[in-house]
């Protein structure tokens, strides 16, 4: 090789590693598609934790722990996102409840049993055989199935419009995140809210080449709808929420999401004057979920 090619080759790789990072469109709300099949898996933990101080001493102190678990087969019969609707079959693998400070270990459908989940003008129905399911299992099931799917206001509150790097950040939309709270019923003020999202990485799953995105909101001023209800003079010493969810979205925006972690946890500390004293109630909750997809599978006895 010559002086001159050698130059040449020089300048080539530089003006390869001087060639702008790239940069991916960030879209969160990823409908599911007519036709489309996957096993999904779905894991629930919710922990509450209650203490009750009364004249300084302790007068209860509980926690409450309860697990969800399904695993079914996803077939899409019907997707319309313009009027928000959607029929899928779930062919159950398992579906399982427990306590484990009651020894409670409850199945709410047996392997093999199909149910269809159809959503229509924001509600939705769960029949087995066109026969609705008792109201605890499609309680449980609704729940289980709330996030196997982003929305709208996934996309307004945690999404950008503008293009990403790997490892960029950007703010939540906070005006939209108080709103979706205070449609619930929660009161909070635009500068004691906190949160961020950022594009952690690039990752392969599936098969698919998929964006790893993280956010977290925290706040230490919440007032919820069950503070409310406590009577006057009731005072909130503290109050803390923090939350955070994390997914793979496929670099194709055609493609649904893969995976979905989200994790809450929060604490009130709440003293209630009665008569002479004061009740002090703190108050810990704990709410986790674990939602994976993977290739579907048939069922086996």
């Amino acid at each position: 090789m010559n002086l001159k090619h050698a130059i040449c080759l020089v300048l080539l790789l530089l003006s390869r590693g001087l060639t702008a990072e790239d940069t991916y469109k960030i879209k969160l709300d990823r409908p599911a598609k007519k036709g489309e099949k996957y096993c999904l898996e779905v894991n629930l933990t919710n922990i509450n934790t209650f203490r009750v101080t009364e004249g300084g001493k302790v007068t209860k102190n509980t926690e409450d722990k309860e697990e969800y678990h399904l695993k079914a087969n996803v077939t899409v019969l019907e997707s319309d996102q313009e009027k928000q609707t959607s029929t899928i079959k779930l062919d159950i693998h398992s579906f399982t409840h427990k306590k484990p400070q009651f020894n409670e270990d409850y199945e709410f459908l047996k392997k093999g049993v199909s149910v269809i989940l159809k959503k229509t003008d924001n509600k939705t129905t769960s029949t087995i055989d066109n026969i609705p399911l008792d109201d605890r299992t499609a309680s449980a099931l609704n729940e289980l199935m709330s996030k196997d799917k982003t929305s709208v206001q996934d996309e307004v509150v945690f999404g950008t419009a503008q293009e990403k790097k790997i490892g960029d950040t950007w703010e939540i939309n906070k005006k939209a995140a108080i709103a979706d709270l205070t449609k619930k019923g929660a009161t909070l003020n635009e500068e004691d809210l906190n949160g961020s999202v950022t594009l952690v990485k690039k990752v392969p799953l599936n098969g698919i080449e998929t964006l790893l995105i993280k956010a977290e909101v925290s706040t230490d001023n919440l007032m919820v709808p069950a503070i409310k209800k406590y009577p006057p003079g009731t005072n909130i010493e503290a109050s803390q929420l923090r939350a955070g969810f994390s997914g793979h979205f496929p670099v194709d925006l055609t493609i649904p999401r893969q995976t979905y972690k989200f994790e809450m946890s929060g604490f009130f500390d709440i003293v209630i004057p009665e008569n002479d004293s004061a009740l002090h109630l703190k108050i810990k909750m704990m709410h986790r979920k674990d939602l994976r997809k993977s290739e579907f599978k048939e069922l086996r006895p």
